[in-house]
C-alpha cells in the first residue's frame, strides 16, 4: 500500500491498532449475525445455512486477523471474507423461497 500511495489503516494507526479496531467490528458484525438469526429462527433452511456458511466462517477471520503478519495470511482473510459476504448475499434468496 505505501509504495502506491494508499493511506490504509495499518499504515496510519499501525498493524496491531487496525487489527484491534478489525476485531472489534467484526464482534458488532457478528453480533448483528447472531441477531438476524434469532429474528428469522422459524425459518430453519435460512437459519441453518446463516449459521454454516456465514456465521461459522466469520467466526475464524478475527483469529486470522490476530495472527496474520505476512501478506499471503491477509489475502488469505481477504478471500474468505469475499466469501463469506457472497454467501451473505445469497441468503436474502432463502428469506423469500
Amino acid at each position: 500500500d505505501e509504495q502506491h500511495g494508499c493511506r490504509t489503516m495499518p499504515l496510519v494507526w499501525g498493524l496491531q491498532r487496525a487489527g484491534q479496531m478489525a476485531i472489534a467490528a467484526w464482534i458488532l458484525l457478528e453480533a448483528g449475525i447472531i441477531f438476524l438469526i434469532w429474528l428469522h429462527h422459524t425459518q430453519g433452511l435460512w437459519m441453518g445455512y446463516m449459521f454454516s456458511a456465514v456465521f461459522l466462517p466469520a467466526l475464524w477471520l478475527p483469529f486470522a486477523i490476530h495472527r496474520a503478519t505476512q501478506a499471503l495470511a491477509f489475502h488469505r482473510i481477504s478471500q474468505v471474507l469475499k466469501w463469506v459476504t457472497f454467501a451473505g448475499i445469497l441468503s436474502m434468496t432463502l428469506l423469500y423461497v
